[in-house]
């Protein structure tokens, strides 16, 4: 049982707390630490005014509490009598650490929490339902959330952290090209989940799903801007990105009008850097080029990271077995996402959490099948528990083949072999 509690949590991440007093209804909030926040995030120039950036400023656990409870003895004097505090998420690692080492007591998270204890940002799939909070944001497909995503974010986290403002990402449950552009072949290079766990590493705080439809799709930048960033999701800055451009096209409209719009509607817009760092623009076409020609450390270069996929082990043929090397058949999580080039790769595996090498085939078993049906399969190296219908994710480290026809299954086992060898002594 939770008996009286403490809000360590600044202004705009109060609404964060409504879960937890909903949760917990005998949690009494004896206050908000905002000014308490700002002293404790930093000594450097303008801290108070620009709120520095949350949790970067010289905190050090048991270094200048008590002397800030002294300061402010008024506002805090009864933590000590707290049998429990509460933290926002983000500030668990610098305040939440501090308050349990000054005063021993349990501080628990008042944003959401994963498995393992880790910040995870708000998703907001249904707009309506949403109360609008002051938040800064920027909206686009983000689809790879690669290197220049990352750069517009980080440039957004900046001018955020200034204002005070939490981050949010606007994005789309349904990449537009899947409901407007026809598109039948395979493309995503990220799945939604997928996405939302890239933004969070990148210290997003609300992630946006917009269910965009023809009436959303009919909007104006100016009638968007207005119904949907201010009124809906209470954005008061707005990141556009250096070519990017929203809202059912209007000639000549660009940047200059996005601003003009803004001002009307108190929305400080602005336009990120373009993020081009050899000359040449990161985009998701680009990623997808290389991952169409097979080369998937380029595609890692572009997105930061590398490539992967995330399906469930089904039964297949067993034919892998038959020769030696037993495959995990994978059923993608979304049939949409992309695969690389056909070919063979050397792979990381993650099976409940755990790493493991591995050699993956993506292509039709020419040698082995005879029929063209492109399957997707994996020997895991040093490996052999039953793992059907579970999630695995596989992750692309580099190209090692084309898929070849042998001819015989004995050649076919002996390149294998070949394969598995390269891959154990890293060659």
């Amino acid at each position: 049982e939770v008996g009286v509690g403490y809000g360590v949590v600044d202004q705009p991440r109060l609404p964060l707390l409504e879960k937890v007093l909903q949760d917990y209804p005998k949690l009494k909030i004896l206050g908000h630490s905002q000014t308490f926040w700002i002293e404790m995030s930093g000594d450097a120039p303008n801290a108070k005014e620009e709120r520095n950036s949350w949790g970067q400023g010289p905190v050090v656990p048991g270094g200048r509490v008590p002397e800030l409870f002294a300061k402010y003895e008024n506002l805090y004097g009864d933590l000590k009598g707290a049998t429990m505090y509460v933290s926002c998420g983000l500030c668990m690692m610098c305040m939440g650490a501090i308050l349990y080492e000054e005063f021993s007591k349990i501080v628990y998270a008042a944003t959401l929490q994963d498995s393992n204890d880790n910040y995870c940002p708000e998703i907001i799939t249904n707009i309506d339902n949403v109360k609008a909070m002051p938040v800064a944001a920027t909206i686009g497909s983000f689809d790879g959330v690669h290197k220049g995503h990352a750069a517009m974010i980080n440039e957004l986290r900046d001018a955020a952290a200034q204002r005070g403002l939490p981050v949010c990402v606007i994005t789309f449950m349904y990449h537009p090209r899947l409901i407007f552009g026809g598109q039948s072949e395979p493309f995503l290079l990220t799945t939604n989940d997928e996405k939302v766990a890239v933004l969070e590493q990148m210290g997003v705080e609300r992630c946006v799903l917009l269910d965009f439809d023809s009436l959303m799709a009919s909007m104006t930048a100016e009638r968007f801007m207005k119904e949907i960033l201010k009124e809906k999701l209470g954005v008061e800055l707005l990141a556009v990105g250096y070519d990017h451009h929203f809202g059912c096209p209007q000639e000549g409209e660009g940047i200059d009008d996005y601003i003009k719009y803004g001002k009307a509607l108190g929305i400080d817009v602005f336009q990120t850097a373009q993020y081009a760092p050899d000359g040449e623009k990161i985009s998701s076409s680009q990623v997808r080029r290389a991952l169409a020609a097979g080369d998937v450390k380029a595609a890692a270069a572009l997105l930061g990271r590398v490539y992967s996929i995330e399906g469930t082990v089904a039964h297949g043929a067993a034919l892998g077995r038959t020769i030696g090397f037993p495959t995990a058949n994978i059923t993608l999580s979304n049939d949409m996402k992309m695969l690389p080039r056909d070919g063979v790769y050397e792979v990381e595996v993650l099976v409940s959490g755990e790493a493991y090498k591995g050699v993956m085939n993506l292509g039709v078993k020419p040698t082995l099948q005879g029929v063209n049906v492109r399957t997707a399969e994996v020997h895991i190296l040093d490996f052999s528990s039953d793992i059907y219908n579970e999630k695995i994710v596989v992750s692309f480290v580099r190209r090692l083949r084309d898929e070849l026809q042998f001819e015989s299954v004995d050649a076919l086992r002996l390149q294998i072999g070949v394969d598995v060898a390269r891959v154990k002594r890293g060659i």
